[in-house]
């Protein structure tokens, strides 16, 4: 699953996992507190801009199934979509050519 949680700045934070969303939230929640470093782009936003994650708004961008590979490819093309609105790093890279078909692909699914 692809998700999306918003940030108290306006900004958001994209993230994939093979989990329930849910579980992973509550995961974002508890790094938080604990300072795990597999959560830092997210714990260091909100440290240094004061913002704070809102959980009860975060949505779903898709279910990509379970390959690790087509989440990640997902998850590049949404952060690559929000540029300008998210903090997140993507596990893997797109081209500007990968992500353009995908955008196409993507419009005509609407």
């Amino acid at each position: 699953m692809v998700y999306r949680l918003p940030l108290s700045c306006g900004k958001a934070y994209v993230g994939q996992t093979s989990k329930c969303v849910n579980e992973r939230l509550t995961e974002h929640s508890r790094a938080r507190k604990l300072k795990i470093e597999e959560y830092k782009t997210l714990t260091m936003h909100t440290d240094e801009c004061g913002c704070k994650a809102l959980p009860e708004q975060a949505t779903t961008l898709g279910e990509s199934g379970r390959p690790r590979i087509t989440r990640e490819i997902l998850e590049a093309f949404w952060i690559k979509k929000e540029e300008f609105t998210t903090i997140s790093e993507p596990s893997t890279s797109l081209s500007d050519r990968e992500f353009e078909m995908l955008l196409k692909v993507a419009d005509t699914l609407r």
